[in-house]
């Protein structure tokens, strides 16, 4: 079986771009391993996350409320029904998501792919053994998995992932936390607002390494009111399954010491699904990491091939996946003859979320504007889709052409019809010396120019008045 474009991965990386390929008229065929589309971020990641920060949101918006003098009982968790809620909300996205992929005529594989060549996959199906693919061009979307440490795994049940964590079990007495990062104190923020005593141990100085210290600040205090404790430049040294808890050894600003807990999530970050797909069959250059090499244009080395995902590329290129999965697409679709040379991807603001309603950004709004100007820079002919956001002249109402380059504001735009009064800027009438408000072009460099109060004339190109 041969596919145009072959996407490996449905998640958002990987629908998002099949889907505007399919829109613009390739054939498509998409390769996911799980049996429901939307890979990490909707079954077992940000929505389930984000849904059960909801549940935890509102138990904390009753709490509140009793300092405006409305008071409610303690609320009755029943754990069960919750999860089931959790389940319902993923089905009924997975299930639209099938649906569009139907409507588009994406053809959706479900099987593990592996590559034997730069151009050819075999996909291991459970029911169906093995199907063999050649494409011309290949969208990597393999996703990411949570980063494991050798030490933590000590065969217990009761230390978790953050995929464990998301099965929502039962609701521990205690749990510590080991990592400051988002997906930590997301979690850590929905299981102390169920009734879990929460504690975060981070190896460095601050929670949301990378983040916005003056944006931090305010999260530290208040997750410092709903944890039991935070430790900062704290080290875990050590795990033991005592039967009955988790004895977690601490090596810190206070010495070493030890405390029990009765769940442990480790939450130390996340590392790219780029093993186990036969890579080293095929020209891709893999770091040490297991990060995928691209170029500029987020471009493997699998010749015509692209590649792309938030977490199958290095730390510089992985912030861009919320446009450049979109943009890939149409590069395919559209410039599959033409290498572009562009610049590298400048960062782009992160996010995470401990309340559904007030997601942290890192970086800056400055910063986000840049970006997408340079994207635009990169992507020149993706402005023809983009007429609704260039202002229109006051002349013709036109939209207006960017003077030399992408710019902002009516200082950096001019008309694009040739036949707008506002082409002659500095053209006076004779007679009442008024501007012109009409346009009739008679030859090369010859006009003729009407006045609002009647008046015409005619107007060679490098003169000031109508004749």
């Amino acid at each position: 079986m041969h596919a145009p474009l072959v996407v490996l991965g449905g998640g958002p990386g990987g629908y998002a771009a099949a889907f505007m390929a399919a829109d613009l008229g390739m054939e498509v065929t998409l390769v996911e391993k799980d049996t429901r589309l939307g890979g990490t971020c909707l079954l077992r990641g940000c929505i389930p996350s984000k849904a059960l920060l909801h549940v935890g949101r509102v138990v904390a918006e009753a709490r509140e409320m009793q300092d405006w003098g409305v008071h409610f009982p303690a609320p009755k968790i029943d754990i069960d029904a919750v999860r089931s809620r959790k389940e319902k909300v993923i089905g009924a996205l997975t299930g639209g998501l099938a649906q569009l992929a139907k409507r588009r005529n994406v053809e959706v594989v479900q099987g593990q792919a592996i590559f034997t060549a730069s151009n050819t996959i075999e996909v291991v199906q459970k029911d169906a053994g093995t199907q063999t693919l050649t494409f011309d061009h290949c969208i990597l979307a393999s996703g990411s998995r949570p980063a494991r440490i050798p030490a933590f795994d000590i065969g217990s049940p009761r230390v978790m992932d953050s995929t464990a964590a998301l099965q929502l079990e039962d609701v521990p007495d205690s749990l510590l936390v080991i990592g400051g990062g988002y997906i930590g104190l997301e979690m850590g923020t929905v299981y102390a607002e169920l009734g879990s005593r929460v504690s975060v141990v981070e190896l460095t100085d601050g929670l949301l390494p990378g983040a916005d210290p003056d944006l931090v600040k305010p999260l530290h205090k208040r997750l410092k009111g709903l944890f039991e404790a935070i430790r900062l430049n704290t080290k875990v040294v050590g795990l033991k399954d005592i039967g009955n808890g988790v004895e977690v050894s601490f090596e810190g600003p206070d010495g070493e010491t030890t405390e029990t807990f009765s769940r442990v999530l480790v939450a130390v970050g996340r590392r790219p699904n780029s093993d186990g797909l036969g890579l080293e069959n095929t020209n891709v250059v893999v770091d040490p990491k297991g990060f995928v090499e691209v170029d500029k244009q987020l471009a493997g080395t699998i010749l015509c091939n692209l590649a792309l995902h938030n977490d199958a590329f290095s730390q510089e290129i992985r912030p861009a996946i919320a446009s450049s999965s979109r943009l890939l697409a149409p590069i395919v679709g559209l410039y599959s003859r033409v290498r572009r040379s562009v610049r590298q991807p400048a960062p782009r603001p992160g996010r995470s979320t401990t309340r559904p309603d007030r997601p942290t950004r890192s970086g800056s709004s400055g910063r986000a504007r840049r970006d997408r100007r340079q994207r635009l820079e990169r992507f020149p002919r993706l402005e023809d889709h983009m007429s609704t956001a260039r202002p229109k002249c006051h002349s013709c109402g036109q939209p207006m052409k960017p003077k030399g380059g992408v710019t902002e504001g009516h200082e950096g735009f001019e008309c694009a019809e040739p036949n707008c009064p506002s082409a002659f800027p500095h053209v006076k009438c004779g007679t009442c010396g008024k501007p012109p408000t009409s346009v009739k072009m008679e030859g090369m460099g010859d006009y003729t120019l009407g006045c609002e109060d009647g008046h015409s004339g005619h107007h060679q190109v490098g003169t000031t008045t109508l004749g």
